[in-house]
């Protein structure tokens, strides 16, 4: 998801300056040029991870979309220390929840957000330390500036992007959500013979983005022209598998009513 690509931003800017490399007939060794030893398991790790997220393609060179060139320009608007705490599930949900709607109630978010008091508290000290959001009164809210800013304009994007390419995989890797219904158990049981199309489709996730995703299939053309019908729910903390960066609920049923 978009927090892993955050937790490698500074590696991703330089990738991207060092793209003209990377399209020669004999390239250099990328991992070499990044600083890491030759040959370097770490860095194939990375390599990997950034093909996985749709930063590098399979020849390993930087796929040039509005979205990754907005992950690029993140390190000029975040500090080291802020890009460290968004690069983690906990603290990057919590933040993009706040950037879609604040002030929130800390206790809210522990219930909604179904991450334990614990990491809830832990994720909220660092990002108060690191001036990402300010808590009072049991009330957390987005610190307004450049990270914030940031995150609203890459929501703006996602709509932009989906609506020129039709990919619905790059709302999944913002937002916190996966597809059940008849749609998920036909992708993810799928028998030879039977007719390939679409079907009715239940998209769930946390009550922080409820409004925010129900807005996006209200305005996405992907959405309006489906032809089957959708519904927007609450996740019921699904067992999720990816098929073509598409989180699918494994426990879907063929008919959800």
């Amino acid at each position: 998801m978009l927090y892993e690509q955050i937790r490698y931003a500074d590696i991703i800017r330089k990738i991207y300056r060092l793209r003209h490399l990377l399209t020669q007939k004999n390239p250099p060794d990328l991992g070499s040029k990044l600083g890491y030893p030759k040959y370097s398991k770490q860095f194939y790790r990375v390599k990997a991870k950034l093909r996985e997220v749709g930063i590098l393609n399979k020849q390993g060179r930087f796929v040039e979309s509005l979205l990754n060139l907005h992950v690029v320009d993140l390190p000029l608007h975040a500090t080291k220390e802020q890009i460290d705490v968004l690069g983690n599930e906990v603290p990057y949900s919590m933040f993009l929840a706040l950037v879609i709607d604040s002030p929130k109630k800390v206790g809210e978010m522990i219930k909604d957000l179904r991450f334990s008091r614990k990491a809830v508290y832990d994720a909220l000290e660092k990002m108060e330390k690191t001036r990402l959001v300010n808590v009072a009164d049991s009330l957390a809210m987005a610190e307004k500036g450049e990270v914030n800013d940031w995150f609203v304009r890459y929501l703006d994007l996602v709509k932009t992007s989906i609506d020129s390419t039709g990919d619905i995989s790059l709302l999944f890797n913002t937002v916190p959500a996966y597809i059940s219904g008849p749609q998920a158990y036909y992708m993810i049981n799928y028998e030879p013979g039977r007719p390939v199309g679409p079907a009715d489709m239940l998209v769930l996730t946390y009550q922080p983005f409820l409004n925010f995703l129900e807005s996006m299939i209200l305005q996405l053309r992907y959405f309006k022209d489906y032809p089957k019908k959708i519904e927007v729910g609450l996740s019921k903390d699904g067992e999720i598998t990816w098929i073509d960066r598409i989180p699918y609920d494994k426990k879907a049923k063929e008919i959800w009513r």
